[in-house]
């Protein structure tokens, strides 16, 4: 797992922790239609964590929430496809 970016882990408690419940509220409102990869990954408590942990890298190098989460959904595509 890779770790939490340093500009993420010098940002207060507070901010961390508002951060982490956007992260946590954008998960909640992923539907299964709209990127569903990410959406069967939420099932699995420690799958979830690396979301959440990928999700706050991604925020930390600037990109907009929708974004990561394109991406992210678009990765676990590909190494789905890669898989089988």
């Amino acid at each position: 797992m890779r770790p939490l970016p340093l500009s993420f882990m010098l940002k207060s408690y507070h901010e961390r922790a508002e951060i982490h419940e956007d992260v946590c509220a954008a998960l909640e409102s992923v539907s299964s239609s709209s990127l569903h990869n990410i959406y069967r990954q939420l099932q699995n408590v420690e799958a979830k964590r690396m979301l959440i942990r990928e999700i706050i890298i991604g925020l930390e190098k600037g990109f907009t929430m929708s974004a990561v989460l394109i991406q992210i959904d678009t990765t676990i595509s590909r190494d789905g496809e890669y898989a089988e």
